[in-house]
């Protein structure tokens, strides 16, 4: 049985590690137009990660499942492109890579984001 505090610290888990991964989106999407390459690709890739995100906070396994894959993919590559690149630039897409990676194995690993994804499954 899971405590009510392990929820609320699930939760705050889960929505922390969303918005991260959703303002990683947010942030390439207007990279990429302000540069002039504004695409409606771009544009509804980024609404179905808005969707799946929302489908995650809302505990969905099987959107829990898709993300993490997601995460491990653009992670990898992301961080293929930081040792590709080198010097500053590197140095970011390895943070951010990493990130991807961590938000990856804290979607399954910790007990407390388990704890709130099993509550919100119940509650949906």
């Amino acid at each position: 049985m899971t405590s009510e505090a392990e929820i609320r610290a699930g939760l705050r888990i889960v929505t922390a590690l969303l918005l991260t991964m959703l303002g990683f989106n947010v942030l390439s999407f207007l990279l990429d137009t302000a540069v002039g390459h504004f695409s409606l690709f771009g544009l509804g890739k980024l609404a179905l990660f808005a969707w799946l995100c929302w489908s995650v906070y809302s505990g969905k396994i099987w959107a829990r499942v898709f993300l993490g894959a997601v995460l491990l993919i653009y992670g990898g590559a992301t961080l293929f492109a930081a040792f590709s690149f080198g010097g500053g630039l590197g140095a970011v897409l390895g943070v951010i890579g990493a990130t991807e990676l961590l938000g990856a194995v804290c979607l399954f690993v910790l007990p407390q984001v388990n704890a709130y994804l099993e509550y919100a499954a119940q509650q949906g």
